[in-house]
């Protein structure tokens, strides 16, 4: 028999055969939020922690920058 072809990642896509991992709702709100994405992209540079807040000042999350593993 001949080699087993590697399936492409656009294949994968395609055909739904792929891992998902589960994003924590803070996540999610942070994104679809534009003053908080905001916020974040615009402190994400200058440091690896740090908290932002919400427009109405009620919530308040804390961002911190995963580092690799050596």
């Amino acid at each position: 028999m001949g080699t087993k072809k590697e399936k492409s990642t656009l294949h994968k896509i395609i055909f739904g055969e792929t891992r998902t991992r589960q994003v924590s709702g803070s996540s999610k709100r942070i994104v679809s939020d534009k003053f908080l994405s905001k916020q974040v992209y615009t402190k994400v540079d200058k440091n690896g922690e740090f908290t932002i807040k919400s427009k109405d000042g009620k919530s308040s999350y804390s961002v911190r920058q995963l580092r690799p593993s050596r």
